[in-house]
This record gives C-alpha cells, sequence and structure tokens, in this order.
C-alpha cells in the first residue's frame, strides 16, 4: 500500500512541475506544417502530447530512446544518433530533448549528436530541471545552470533559454519530494 501511494504522490509531482513544460516549449513553434520533428527520451506524455499536434499539423514525429522497452521509432542513445542512417536521409527540422540532458554521462556529446543531424536552421528544444533530487538512479548526472547551457549551446545561431517556476515552486517540491521520499 506505502509503495502504491508513494507512486500515486510521484506522478502527481510530476506532472504538477511539469504543467507548463509542454507550453515553454512550444511557445516559439506555431506550427509542425510538414515538419519532421524528433522526439528523444519522450516517453509517456510527452510524445503522446507531440504526436497529437504535429501529426494534427501534418508533420511526422519520430521518436528515439535508448530504452526499447519504451516502443521507440528508432532505439538508440543520444549521442550516437549522427550514425543512425534514417536521420541521415531524413534529418528532423526540430528535435525536442525534454528532461534528459540530466541523465546522459556526456551531454556536450549529445548536444552535438543533435546539431549535426538538424537541419540548417533547425531547433533544438531541451529542457533540464534545476531544483529537482535525483531520480531514475543511477541515471542523473547533472543539473545545468543557464551559463552552463549557453556555453554547452554555442554552435547554434540563437540561444534563449527560459526559467520555468519560481523559488516557491521549488521549496513546496523539494518539501513535498522530501516528505515522500523512500531515502
Amino acid at each position: 500500500m506505502k509503495d502504491m501511494l508513494w507512486g500515486y504522490c510521484l506522478k502527481r509531482l510530476k506532472i504538477w512541475s511539469r504543467a507548463s513544460l509542454m507550453s515553454s516549449a512550444l511557445r516559439n513553434l506555431p506550427s509542425f506544417r510538414n515538419l519532421t520533428v524528433l522526439s528523444v527520451g519522450g516517453f509517456g506524455p510527452v510524445d503522446t502530447y507531440l504526436r497529437e499536434i504535429v501529426s494534427r499539423d501534418g508533420g511526422t514525429l519520430v521518436t528515439l530512446d535508448i530504452d526499447p522497452a519504451h516502443q521507440p521509432d528508432l532505439v538508440s542513445d543520444i549521442c550516437n544518433m549522427g550514425s543512425l542512417l534514417e536521420l541521415q536521409e531524413k534529418r528532423p527540422d526540430v528535435i525536442f530533448a525534454l528532461e534528459v540532458l540530466e541523465h546522459v554521462m556526456n551531454y556536450q556529446i549529445a548536444i552535438d549528436s543533435c546539431y549535426s543531424i538538424l537541419k540548417p536552421e533547425g531547433s533544438l528544444i531541451i529542457s533540464t530541471p534545476w531544483v529537482t533530487p535525483i531520480h531514475d538512479r543511477p541515471f542523473d548526472f547533472h543539473r545545468f545552470t543557464p551559463a552552463a547551457l549557453t556555453l554547452s549551446l554555442s554552435q547554434f545561431t540563437k540561444v534563449e533559454i527560459v526559467a520555468r517556476g519560481n523559488f516557491l515552486d521549488s521549496i513546496i517540491m523539494l518539501m513535498l519530494r522530501g516528505l515522500f521520499s523512500q531515502r
């Protein structure tokens, strides 16, 4: 019973903490008309939402994940995308990697891999948590400052970093995670 309650609470916390994630990520992309969109590690609600809006606009969504159990279109590590023939032939216009980079040991290789397969003038849309406890153990490696992200994205011509949430959201999230944490 305790595990079931813990699972339910974590799911609700994740929904609350990510409530504005998609609207923030999509604010500069009014349409996916005829675009090829790659979603990296977006298993679950992210891919479901993207599939709905991309297909509504006549675009194509391709999913990529390292875990075959998530049933992605392509099974690969974000760091090795440049070697995938499918992505060399049909390069994406937009790549979404939401809440992924903190789980990648060498995030710079991942960013470079995204850059190498994007179409010219393509967009990479990423999000990373800041005030979030360690999760998905043992594969949670990094937290990023805006300065670190700007430096890591230096090969892109335009970089915009938008902070979501506020101080109060962070305090509430940490308190709730602390109350329900098993460790």
